[in-house]
Parts: structure tokens; sequence; C-alpha cells
């Protein structure tokens, strides 16, 4: 596993691009669907072992993060 630091932004971002609920990314990680929504919602912080669980489960390097961001702000719709 490489470990490396991120900000709890990137919670959202990797539950679109894997196309999860919250529920879904909650089960994933282990932890409540209320509690990835606060994480995302900057209520709570991103605590180190949900950011290790975010790198085992969807095998994380910074490279691939990188790039489903990129993607993930490339395809999301910009208006509203």
């Amino acid at each position: 596993m490489t470990d490396f630091n991120f900000a709890s932004d990137y919670m959202h971002v990797i539950r679109k691009a894997y196309r999860l609920t919250l529920a879904e990314m909650g089960e994933a990680l282990g932890i409540s669907t209320a509690y990835v929504h606060a994480i995302e919602q900057k209520r709570e912080p991103l605590t180190e072992n949900v950011r290790k669980a975010l790198i085992e489960v969807f095998e994380l390097t910074p490279q691939k993060l990188k790039q489903i961001e990129r993607d993930y702000r490339r395809y999301t719709f910009k208006g509203r």
C-alpha cells in the first residue's frame, strides 16, 4: 500500500468517480452513510483510518488520484 496525504475534498470526487452512493461508499470503507456525508460536507475531518481505507479499498496512488480528479473535473457538468 502506498502512503500519501490528501484532503477530505477527495472523498466526494472518489465516490462520484466510482459512481457510488453515500451508503455504498460507507459500506466499502466500513463507516456510516452519515459519516461519509459529514466528511464530504467538511463537518467531520478525514481521519487517518478513513484515509488509509480509501487508499486500500480503491488502490489509490498519487497518480491514480490525480487522474480520478482530472476526469471528474473534465466530465462533471458545470452549469446549474
